[in-house]
């Protein structure tokens, strides 16, 4: 920190008593470092929202939620993790579109992160994920749903802070479907401290809208519980212009 190779932010205490603790990013000697490890451009190391304190949690959260994925895909027999799209890739391609039937409004989304598991087979299944805080109020996110259950049909996995959101959350999905004549079983519900390695693939740790309340990801793709993820897949690889559209 000295030195200048990492940058120290004391973040707001989470209690309101002491201090809270220090985020640690790549300071201004760090950023050729890296840039020359990553092989990249330094101006693709800019901070970006990082400056706002405000979503630091919500950033670490998206990189737990991501660590457990990569680790539970490189321990798996079944799944290997074809791709991770971050929230910034992401905005960087038109968003997903949500169009409301009965209000006629578009409603524009991005979500906090993509990915794809492949099979061994070959047959891969794409995910959207989205990182609740439980800070968005109810309006918003009952929007929000109504939007994914009309513009995708690949799961949406929703993290939550506690199994009252997530109860809550999926009653919304199910009440968005129904006033709008759609599927609420694409919104898979989970709470944050079921969610690790040892846990996001292979336990029954999410809830579908309208569907089974405990199911794991490997017991779908075994056809143990509900349709085998192979009858919902795509063997073949998409087209270039396919492949971004199903990214996005």
């Amino acid at each position: 920190v000295a030195n200048g190779f990492l940058a120290a932010h004391r973040m707001p205490s989470a209690t309101g008593l002491g201090s809270g603790k220090a985020f640690l990013m790549v300071g201004p000697s760090g950023r050729p470092l890296l840039s020359e490890v990553l092989g990249t451009a330094t101006s693709d190391l800019r901070r970006d929202r990082m400056d706002s304190f405000v979503v630091i949690p919500h950033h670490l959260a998206v990189c737990d939620f991501r660590m457990s994925l990569e680790l539970a895909a490189e321990a798996s027999s079944e799944f290997d993790l074809s791709d991770w799209i971050s929230e910034r890739e992401l905005r960087q391609v038109p968003p997903l579109r949500g169009d409301d039937p009965t209000t006629q409004k578009t409603g524009l989304l991005v979500p906090d992160g993509a990915f794809s598991l492949r099979l061994q087979s070959g047959a891969g299944q794409k995910f959207y994920f989205e990182q609740d805080m439980g800070t968005v109020a109810p309006k918003k996110l009952r929007a929000k749903l109504s939007g994914y259950l009309t513009a995708t049909k690949y799961p949406v996995l929703f993290v939550v802070p506690d199994a009252a959101r997530k109860t809550r959350l999926t009653q919304w999905a199910v009440e968005e479907s129904r006033r709008i004549g759609a599927d609420p079983t694409v919104v898979w519900v989970g709470v944050a401290h079921h969610v690790d390695e040892s846990t996001v693939l292979d336990q029954p740790i999410w809830q579908v809208a309208g569907g089974p309340k405990q199911v794991s990801i490997t017991q779908l793709a075994s056809s143990r519980v509900g349709p085998a993820i192979d009858d919902q897949l795509e063997v073949n690889e998409p087209s270039e212009s396919e492949a971004v559209r199903l990214a996005v």
